[in-house]
């Protein structure tokens, strides 16, 4: 039915991201990275993911 995911677990966000559980625990804190429940599993949105990576960092921006 679906071609990709709509949304990953937590280990699958620290896989995909390759940081640890810690750090996408605080990305979501921050409203980083959006993750909703269902039931009592939590789930990373791909869509969050995705704007976390298409996000220009200080560093980028200098380099131009």
């Amino acid at each position: 039915m679906f071609d990709t995911k709509l949304a990953l677990s937590i280990r699958e966000a620290c896989e995909t991201l390759s940081i640890s559980r810690t750090t996408v625990y605080g990305l979501i804190a921050s409203s980083q990275l959006e993750a909703r429940k269902i039931g009592r599993r939590t789930v990373v949105t791909m869509q969050s993911i995705n704007r976390l990576l298409d996000a220009e960092t200080p560093e980028q921006d200098h380099a131009r």
